[in-house]
């Protein structure tokens, strides 16, 4: 019974986390009125997956570790930079979709 609470408790806690870290920067972002995909591709292989699609900017700037200004600046320029996810063996960003 204790372990079931343990781990109600945590998903509460994980998912107020993660709607916490979505909704905080929405507030400062411009409206872009579009959704983005967050996408890696492995650098031996070159096969590209899709980490996150048809996301808003900033639940994906939160995925990304990146501040949703910032964010939306990359966006605009063309692709957005995702350095949370990226790592030795994958390189990630993200794009408007």
């Amino acid at each position: 019974m204790l372990k079931v609470k343990k781990a109600v408790t945590a998903a509460v806690l994980a998912g107020a986390a993660i709607t916490g870290a979505a909704a905080t920067p929405a507030m400062a972002a411009p409206d872009h009125g579009s959704l983005v995909n967050v996408d890696a591709r492995n650098v031996l292989s070159g096969n590209q997956i899709v980490l996150l699609q048809n996301v808003s900017v900033p639940l994906a700037a939160a995925f990304c570790g990146v501040d949703v200004n910032v964010f939306s600046a990359q966006l605009d320029q063309g692709q957005a930079s995702c350095p949370a996810q990226t790592n030795s063996q994958q390189l990630a960003w993200a794009v408007w979709n």
